[in-house]
This record gives structure tokens, C-alpha cells and sequence, in this order.
């Protein structure tokens, strides 16, 4: 019996432990980017405390981010050496949002066979349907102001169904609303929505009261900030956008919501993928009332919402992929949570069941290779050596032009083959760009630009 076990449980992982090994290769590939060099000088320049401090009061409240990002920048660990160790840790922390999530769910161990299908098809669905990955699991800057949030709202919803809780617990069940409302404004809103439905849904315990007090102080830390107005001030005044108009925020975060879901679930299974979760959970009756209801409006409501802030602060309805991310991942995890629920309750179970969700992810994973970010990765394999030997032939000339010509400008070609799945941006032709003089200070030159 235990043979057949582990034989189930290798079949069931094999297919996603490859992906990921995919992914993780990919990554040993990666290169810093864009803010990665800003960051890094002005760090340099003005020290640790200042950047935070500057940051936080002329650009934004992400305190938790601006903690993480400034010290640990894989620039300090060399320009060849620090991002794929860094892509490395970012596909571990991405996969392990499958990982709480399905224990959340399941309830099982790593070791059952229900555990092992739904992670695989969860971690799936969000490999390969993810909107922009560079942007989340290999342009630094972005991962580690997205990516410790969601880990954060994914364990602390596994300690929420904690019947017991050791003191480490309890600290890190209190202290990471706080955290996580540091992260950014996305995460603050998804941990406030989860909070507030929580409260509704069952009696609150004075741990999660205490819990409930630290994320408001961390929120107000973080909304309050004068950098929130500076930075909306910018797109207000000197971009022109209609920034801080609500009748506009409101009504093109709607547009958006539509136009994105839409697109989502014609484009990827995302409705296949919850049918399967359902013969995989057991059977619960779920009583239609009022707080059912209300959990399944607030949930759509929250599409929109996520799209308010940027649309409001910033006056542009073109969304960055990173937002883009973080909402295709709400909408996968909140949707599993509910709606496979809802299937389970007119699904006739029987010792096939777990067959069924098995067999649905072959046929998945077979479709993937033809239109997902499965294709995309595997174009890219063949663009890595030209791309390898394109990078480090600009380094060598960033190197030797900090040794023979210093005070003149570099300029080097752009970057020819592209692996898209890794590849975040290329310097500018305009040398007073931020990424082209943080490329020129790490380098100790005095400017660099790319070929027109």
C-alpha cells in the first residue's frame, strides 16, 4: 500500500516539480534591471536610513518593502552572482503561495494525494497563466515588494485555522497584518478584506483584536504618508493625468475589471482547474445565507477595488503587469477557496474521484505547451546562450571602460535576443535615465546609453 502511495505522489509531482525546475533554470539566467541599479546608488550615496527615509516621505508608504528591498539588493552580491541566487529564492517563495494555500484548503499532509493534486494544479494554473512573470518572480525590485506580502496573507490565514497556536505563533499572527500592510497597497487591501470578512463570519478572539489594532496602525503608517501626495502631486501636475478624480477612478476600474477578467477566464482554465478542486475536496454542505452571499459580492467587488488605487493616485487607466499579477492571483486563490466549494456540493464523489482531477491536469498541462507562459519558457531555452554571451559582453565593456575612459559616456548595443520570461528592460538611449546612471555609478563611469 505504501508503494502505491509514493507511486501515486510521484506521478502527481513530477509533472510540476518539472515546470518549476523550468522556471527555476530560467532564472540562473536573470540579470539585474532598472531600479536594482537606482536603488543600489542611491543606497550607496546616501546611506540606508536616509534612502528609507527619503523614500518613504517623497514617494510612498511601503515601509515594509523599502526595509527589505534597500539592503539585500543582489547588486551586493555581485552584478553576475546576485540575481540567480535572488531568481532562485523568488521561485521558492512564489511556489510556496501554492504550497500554504493548499494546506489552507486541503487540510491535508504533503504526503496525501489530494494535497499533492491540488498544489500541482494550483502551482500550475499560476506558473503558467501568470499575466507578466519577470515581473514577480525575476525583476527583484518588484518580487520583494509584492511577494513577502502575499506569502504573509497566505500564512496568516493558515494560523487563523489554527486551533492552537504556540507564543511564536501568536506573535507572528498579531505582528504580520502590520507587516503585511507595509508590503503595498494592494496587499493592505486584501489583508483589510480578509480581516473584515473574518470579523463577520465568525466571533473574534482578543488575539485577533490585537491583530486588527497593529494592521491599522501599520495601514495608517503606511496611507498617511506625505510621500503618497508627492507622488500623486507628480502625475497631477507634471504628467497631466487626471489623478485624484474619483468619478474617473471609479468608472475605469470597472472598465478594467471587465476587460482583464474576461480575457483571463477565456484565455486560461481557470474555471477547469476549480471543477477539478472540487472532486478533490470532501464533501461539505454549505448553507446558502447571508454571509455566503456576502462573502461571494465582496469578493467580485474587490476586483475593481484593487485597480481604485492606482487609477486614483496616478491618473493612467494602462495598469502595470506587476498589479495585473497580484489581481490574477487574488481572483485564483479567493475563487478556490469558494467556488470548488459550491461545485462540491452537487459532485457525486466515488474512489475515482481523485482520477478525474488527475486526468484534468494532463489535459492541461498537454494544452499549456501550446499557449501559456509553458511556451513562452520554452522559446526563451533557446535564446539563453545568445543572450548570455550579449550580457556579459556588456558588463566586460562596462569594466574595461571604467579602466581606460572613465569620464566619457559608453555606449553599447541593445540587447538582441530577448528571453521574454526573464527579461524585465534594457538601458535607455537617453543617458540621464535612472537605470542608465545607476548602471554608470555601479560601474564607476560617468554615463552609458544604448545604441539608437
Amino acid at each position: 500500500m505504501s508503494k502505491a502511495i509514493n507511486y501515486k505522489l510521484l506521478l502527481c509531482y513530477l509533472p510540476i516539480v518539472s515546470l518549476i525546475f523550468l522556471f527555476i533554470y530560467l532564472g540562473f539566467f536573470g540579470a539585474a534591471s532598472s531600479d536594482d541599479y537606482a536603488d543600489f546608488m542611491q543606497v550607496e550615496k546616501f546611506g540606508y536610513l536616509k534612502t528609507v527615509k527619503e523614500t518613504y516621505l517623497l514617494w510612498g508608504g511601503r515601509f515594509t518593502s523599502y526595509i527589505l528591498v534597500y539592503p539585500i539588493n543582489p547588486l551586493n552580491f555581485g552584478e553576475q552572482t546576485g540575481p540567480p541566487i535572488f531568481n532562485f529564492i523568488q521561485i521558492c517563495m512564489f511556489t510556496s503561495l501554492s504550497f500554504l494555500f493548499t494546506k489552507y484548503i486541503t487540510k491535508k499532509s504533503f504526503a496525501s494525494v489530494e494535497f499533492c493534486l491540488f498544489f500541482s494544479l494550483l502551482a500550475f494554473l499560476l506558473f503558467c497563466y501568470l499575466p507578466k512573470p519577470v515581473e514577480l518572480l525575476y525583476w527583484f525590485t518588484g518580487s520583494w515588494a509584492y511577494l513577502p506580502g502575499l506569502i504573509g496573507i497566505c500564512y496568516w490565514l493558515l494560523l487563523l485555522e489554527s486551533k492552537i497556536l504556540n507564543k511564536f505563533q501568536k506573535i507572528v499572527f498579531v505582528v504580520l497584518p502590520f507587516l503585511i500592510a507595509g508590503t503595498n497597497e494592494l496587499n493592505l487591501l486584501i489583508e483589510a478584506w480578509l480581516i473584515t470578512i473574518f470579523l463577520i463570519l465568525r466571533k473574534p478572539t482578543k488575539l485577533y483584536w490585537i491583530a486588527i489594532v497593529l494592521f491599522v496602525l501599520g495601514a495608517s503608517i503606511a496611507l498617511l504618508t506625505p510621500g503618497n501626495f508627492k507622488r500623486s502631486d507628480f502625475f497631477l501636475l507634471d504628467a497631466h493625468n487626471p489623478a485624484r478624480d474619483f468619478g474617473f477612478s471609479f468608472i475605469n476600474s470597472f472598465k478594467l475589471s471587465i476587460h482583464y477578467v474576461k480575457d483571463w477566464f477565456r484565455s486560461s482554465p481557470i474555471l477547469l482547474i476549480w471543477f477539478a478542486f472540487a472532486f478533490l475536496l470532501p464533501n461539505k454542505k454549505l448553507e446558502i445565507n447571508y454571509k455566503l452571499v456576502l462573502l461571494i459580492i465582496s469578493s467580485v467587488l474587490m476586483i475593481p477595488l484593487i485597480f481604485f488605487p492606482f487609477v486614483y493616485g496616478t491618473g493612467m487607466i494602462t495598469p502595470p503587469e506587476r498589479l495585473l499579477n497580484v489581481l490574477y492571483i487574488f481572483i485564483v486563490l479567493s475563487g478556490s477557496a469558494i467556488i470548488p466549494q459550491l461545485i462540491s456540493n452537487y459532485i457525486i464523489k466515488s474512489k475515482v474521484s481523485n482520477k478525474v482531477a488527475g486526468l484534468l491536469g494532463i489535459i492541461l498541462i498537454f494544452q499549456a505547451s501550446y499557449s501559456s507562459r509553458l511556451k513562452t519558457v520554452l522559446f526563451d531555452l533557446k535564446e539563453l546562450s545568445a543572450y548570455k554571451t550579449e550580457t556579459e559582453f556588456r558588463i566586460k565593456l562596462a569594466k574595461k571602460h571604467s579602466l581606460t575612459s572613465p569620464n566619457d559616456t559608453l555606449v553599447v548595443p541593445v540587447i538582441k535576443h530577448i528571453p521574454y520570461t526573464i527579461f524585465y528592460s534594457d538601458l535607455n538611449p537617453n543617458a540621464g535615465h535612472w537605470y542608465n546612471k545607476g548602471f554608470a555609478y555601479y560601474h564607476k563611469i560617468k554615463a552609458v546609453r544604448v545604441s539608437e
